[in-house]
């Protein structure tokens, strides 16, 4: 606890947060409509660090237990938002609040560490005892990406919000590293791009759950490239579905047929050798298609719609990877994600995927799939599953798809791969490996 309590104070003075800020830090405050706001949520977050130095590291139960104790000011945890200080403010939201009888003071920020307890779904429950925000919030504060987690959140700025939050849920969040950020109600948003939503709740407080979803290691196959940095979901679980229920129990499909070994190894494919370590989920839109809605219909925005950046750095005559999508396309032609292949002298190449003619979702009923199979490329790997005991092995189907690219500029070297989803569409491609040659 005291290491990770000296790494965190650590990373929130680098950031030049926690001591009242940089020069280009105060600079920018100067254009900022929140720059009270901030100022005073710098000295909570200052209040917080002087508390849990005293205390083994340990975080209050609630804000207004910093001024009992003498590290802030009577009223220091309240928005000046709240205060009139600024126009606009609204304490108003229906997120599960620290704040009230017996809490903290309404129109206080809201503190992400607070005894509130979660009594919404299953997975908010341990031992028949309802779990707390603290307790959950503890566990994802102590994992990787602990730095993107707010501890503080202000909705009192809804008339200074960015396009498209006005009029809606606006927080400002001040996360456990001294920034700040917008999001709506659901800061997790923002998250989602390395931990998909099932990783964020009570699910985060069971061994071995949540990041990293790789083993670690760089890939050791020749001409595999490294997809760790995009890498955000462990395939062993049905990763796509929404719903809790289906996600503890496994009752939905997985690729654990597929390479049922934890952590990364290598597999063949469709003649193909490649190094798999986890799993590149891009975002399906939240739209119905027609029929198969349980195929169709994620239940939120969970994964991001596009990764970036991937470097590769090496001379490529062709590469290929292996994928599928999670839910069904609306239209059978519809372009599910673009692959751009960016050289080093800033052109690029764009290496569109179809639904039906590149790749197609990865699980389906045998007969549904059977009457389609015409129309389908050939899948690199197949397998029947059975999903539940006593269910026909045959009754489902597990597939994964190859696409390979020539590249035309094969003297150029590639710097860098991106991953582009369609915001358009329903089918949210994933990708499970990438060999060069």
């Amino acid at each position: 606890m005291k290491r990770w309590f000296r790494h965190l104070t650590a990373a929130a003075l680098a950031a030049g947060f926690v001591t009242g800020g940089s020069p280009s830090a105060r600079a920018a405050d100067a254009d900022d409509p929140c720059t009270e706001c901030q100022r005073r949520q710098r000295k909570v977050f200052e209040a917080l660090q002087a508390w849990r130095r005293t205390r083994g590291g340990e975080y209050p139960l609630l804000l207004k237990d910093l001024e009992t104790a003498g590290f802030l000011k009577s009223g220091g945890h309240i928005c000046p938002a709240m205060s009139r200080e600024l126009q606009g403010g609204s304490s108003r939201h229906d997120l599960l609040t620290v704040r009230g009888s017996g809490g903290d003071a309404p129109g206080g920020y809201e503190y992400e560490l607070g005894p509130r307890a979660w009594t919404s779904a299953p997975e908010f429950y341990r031992n028949g005892k309802p779990l707390t925000r603290r307790d959950i919030k503890l566990a994802i504060l102590r994992k990787p990406f602990w730095e993107q987690v707010p501890v503080l959140r202000c909705p009192g700025h809804r008339a200074a919000a960015p396009p498209g939050m006005k009029g809606g849920g606006a927080f400002r969040n001040f996360t456990a590293e001294g920034r700040v950020y917008w999001s709506g109600d659901m800061w997790e948003k923002m998250w989602s791009a390395d931990v998909p939503m099932l990783e964020r709740g009570g699910f985060a407080l069971l061994p071995g759950s949540g990041p990293p979803f790789h083993s670690g290691s760089a890939p050791p196959l020749p001409g595999a490239l490294d997809l760790r940095p995009w890498v955000n979901s462990v395939p062993r679980l049905p990763w796509w579905w929404g719903d809790s229920e289906f996600y503890k129990s496994g009752a939905a499909p997985d690729l654990r047929i597929f390479f049922p070994a934890a952590g990364g190894q290598e597999v063949e494919a469709g003649g193909m050798r490649y190094w798999v370590d986890g799993l590149v989920q891009t975002q399906g839109r939240v739209e119905n298609s027609e029929g198969e809605r349980g195929w169709s219909f994620p239940s939120a925005e969970t994964f991001p719609y596009d990764r970036l950046g991937l470097k590769v750095d090496r001379r490529i005559r062709r590469a290929s990877w292996l994928q599928a999508t999670a839910w069904s396309a609306y239209r059978d032609d519809m372009k599910v994600a673009t692959l751009v292949w960016r050289y080093q002298d800033g052109e690029t190449c764009s290496v569109p995927v179809e639904y039906n003619r590149d790749v197609w979702r990865f699980a389906s009923d045998v007969k549904f799939f059977a009457s389609k199979k015409a129309v389908l490329p050939a899948p690199a790997f197949s397998a029947a599953v059975e999903l539940e005991p006593g269910e026909p092995k045959s009754a489902y189907q597990i597939n994964v798809w190859r696409q390979t690219w020539e590249n035309p500029r094969p003297d150029e070297p590639v710097k860098s791969l991106d991953l582009v989803g369609n915001r358009n569409g329903t089918a949210g491609l994933f990708l499970l490996a990438v060999t060069v040659e």
